[in-house]
């Protein structure tokens, strides 16, 4: 019996140290889990600066059957993912007012030409930056009244939603603004049923904005080519390699359409008794014009003019084909073809005020070549052959685009697009005077 009695302790003993065993593992597992994430990194979306930028303008626009005026405060955004721990959910920014004796509420806010109660931010990547130019509003309802405004990022505004918002923070402390100062202008008076409207001075700053609207409107294509099709197989030819009219220029702006074509001649110099001639052979610049940064690729502003970039697109086969011409005979090994590493030409506008609205004047065509010569050639040459190029890629391409911003359909084109784009940010009417500076286009307007 006493046999017995041990192995039947035996064996409920050890079923209960296997489970005594296993629940402490299952515990340490557990903690560590806890530990592991409570240790996984999380972004930080972060308030930089937020700031006013110009003075309040009133703009009236046309609802329905109605006609609503607005109260307009532009103010300048910059927020920042000061994490490494890129945010690929989208979050959302609300601009609030408060003003005494009425209920803290927010904004309309208009950005990049899309307006509504926030701005939508699709994703922010470790550590980037990114600035937001916003137009706000309040109705004319709330004329003569002042208060504070503030912006705050990843507001929790829906039922059922996290207490943190979209985005799980670090730090959920840094997302608000500090809070700004407003006044809005006093209400019109009525004087022998005429009204008088005292309204605040406005002057206006080009903007990111700005950019991203009109230069979103700019698109088209320029096609460069003066060479007859010769195979690179071809060493020598008794045949002109010399195509003309073979170049194009489409442009669209804001809805208008420029198309039409072109002579490129031949680029010829001598040097030391010898006849070289070149050949452009198929460059094509394609102007993608879009919403966002994208437009801002198109026009920017440079030394206090409009610039609007052409980026010929490169690699490849060799772009300039160079032929040696002797007694009838044109020699393609005796002249170096010429790769072209880049080719950019820069359109500058000069901007100016016509009859009330955004225009331009004159129009600079600057050529930005890198080339690269095959083969083994001596600095002089070199040189001297890239001025020449230079210079004739530089006449010719602006004497075939000038006539194209000369036209009086494109520049009235670019006159109603930069309207609407002030309109749409700024609800600006008319323009008095402009200033040009460096990196900016300061207007003054009524």
């Amino acid at each position: 019996m006493r046999l017995k009695d041990f192995f039947w302790s035996v064996f409920m003993i050890f079923p209960m140290m296997f489970l005594l065993v296993v629940s402490s593992a299952l515990a340490q597992t557990a903690q560590t889990a806890t530990r592991t994430v409570q240790a996984m990194p999380l972004a930080d979306l972060k308030v930089l600066s937020f700031r006013l930028v110009g003075d309040i303008r009133l703009s009236t626009e046309i609802r329905g059957r109605n006609r609503v005026t607005l109260c307009n405060q532009q103010v300048l955004l910059e927020i920042k993912n000061d994490s490494r721990v890129n945010i690929t959910r989208s979050f959302r920014i609300y601009f609030f007012y408060e003003i005494p004796g009425l209920p803290s509420y927010f904004f309309q806010a208009a950005s990049e030409g899309r307006r509504g109660r926030f701005l939508n931010v699709n994703s922010l990547n470790a550590g980037e930056t990114r600035r937001f130019y916003v137009m706000l509003s309040l109705p004319e309802s709330y004329l003569g009244t002042s208060g504070q405004m503030y912006a705050f990022l990843d507001l929790a505004d829906e039922e059922f939603m996290a207490p943190y918002g979209r985005i799980q923070e670090s730090n959920e402390n840094n997302n608000q603004s500090p809070k700004l100062d407003f006044r809005l202008p006093p209400r019109q008076a009525q004087v022998q049923g005429q009204n008088l409207q005292i309204q605040p001075p406005r002057t206006v700053n080009i903007t990111e904005g700005f950019l991203d609207l009109l230069g979103s409107t700019i698109n088209g294509r320029v096609h460069l080519n003066n060479d007859n099709g010769h195979s690179d197989d071809d060493h020598f030819t008794n045949t002109n390699p010399f195509r003309a009219n073979d170049c194009s220029i489409n442009l669209n702006v804001a809805g208008e359409n420029y198309s039409g074509s072109f002579n490129l001649p031949e680029i010829y110099f001598e040097k030391s008794g010898c006849h070289y001639h070149y050949y452009v052979r198929d460059l094509d610049c394609v102007l993608r014009g879009g919403a966002g940064e994208l437009g801002r690729e198109v026009l920017n502003i440079q030394s206090g003019k409009f610039m609007i970039k052409l980026p010929f697109e490169t690699g490849g086969r060799v772009e300039l084909r160079g032929w040696e011409y002797t007694l009838g005979t044109y020699y393609d090994l005796s002249a170096p073809d010429i790769d072209i590493v880049r080719l950019d030409f820069y359109i500058y506008l000069t901007p100016v005020i016509r009859e009330g609205k955004l225009s331009y004047s004159d129009i600079q065509v600057v050529p930005d070549l890198d080339i690269r010569f095959t083969g083994a050639l001596d600095t002089v040459f070199m040189n001297d052959a890239l001025f020449r190029i230079r210079s004739a890629m530089r006449d010719h391409i602006q004497a075939a685009i000038r006539p194209m911003f000369l036209d009086p359909r494109i520049k009235q084109a670019f006159e109603d697009g930069a309207m609407d784009a002030l309109r749409s940010l700024f609800g600006v009417s008319r323009l008095v005077s402009l200033r040009a500076e460096e990196d900016q286009i300061v207007i003054e307007c009524r």
